[in-house]
């Protein structure tokens, strides 16, 4: 790969365990800290603006689960 093709590579990289990772040598453990404390700021800041709607959302989806009918198994099937 050419030196001008690395510079625009994206940084991250897919796992095959869907986990991502930053590219290169590696990241010293304050930098994994800075990260870490910045992605834990960002959620707090979304959660701050989107909270009453994702509370809305999982509220009205477990009462969704929850109104449903349970299926009756015949009388003659035993559980286990």
């Amino acid at each position: 790969m050419a030196p001008s093709d690395q510079r625009h590579r994206d940084p991250l990289q897919r796992l095959d365990t869907g986990a991502m990772v930053l590219r290169g040598e590696g990241c010293a453990r304050s930098r994994v800290v800075e990260i870490h404390d910045f992605l834990f700021e960002i959620l707090e800041l979304f959660e701050t603006h989107y909270g009453v709607q994702i509370h809305r959302f999982y509220e009205h989806y477990s009462q969704k689960n929850m109104d449903q009918p349970k299926p009756r198994l015949p009388a003659d099937d035993p559980p286990f």
